[in-house]
């Protein structure tokens, strides 16, 4: 280094400047993540979503396509605010229940956590739940099942008499294959 005043001290000084220079070279910038839309990532993180039975993936894709890829799909990730997803629960709250809003808000919420977990996105400590009463549950009558049966598909008598006979859920059910079954028990 070329100090600015002519004297040992300045000297010394622009010597250490350099040297410091030299061991600490300036890092370049890293280049600005590309983050992903809400629906590119939704397929990275379907693919490697774990939990639960292929049934579930089917259930959460079908979340996506039917409810979130509107007003959320063409955002990238980093970008949704509380304020959207809070619209979402709005849009969606009309017709359904709270526990069926926040199921959907489960995937955002779900999807979300993955891409912080991957570094994708820094996390935007979205709140993705409603509050929900706690319903006691009432099993359909005998006679309802029956008229469901009277007046259904044949290709649906299986299902409805899971549900109603062994209490299975619809994801249940839907989720069911040929070697869940057990024919001695």
């Amino acid at each position: 280094g070329t100090p600015t005043i002519n004297t040992k001290a300045a000297a010394e000084a622009a010597e250490r400047a350099h040297i410091n220079r030299v061991q600490n070279p300036p890092r370049p910038k890293p280049e600005p993540k590309e983050v992903p839309t809400l629906r590119e990532y939704s397929e990275r993180w379907l693919l490697h979503y774990e939990k639960g039975k292929p049934s579930d993936r089917d259930a959460k894709n079908q979340m996506l396509k039917a409810y979130i890829f509107e007003p959320l799909g063409e955002l990238r990730i980093d970008q949704i605010t509380q304020e959207q997803v809070d619209q979402l629960v709005l849009a969606l709250l009309p017709g359904r229940s709270r526990k069926t809003v926040n199921n959907i808000l489960a995937v955002v919420s779900s999807l979300i956590k993955y891409a912080v977990r991957n570094r994708v996105i820094t996390d935007p400590a979205l709140l993705c739940h409603l509050e929900v009463e706690d319903s006691e549950l009432v099993a359909v009558e005998m006679r309802d099942v029956n008229a469901m049966l009277d007046n259904s598909d044949a290709r649906y008598r299986a299902a409805i008499l899971m549900a109603a006979e062994a209490g299975l859920r619809v994801g249940e059910v839907r989720g069911l294959r040929w070697e869940d079954i057990n024919d001695v028990r």
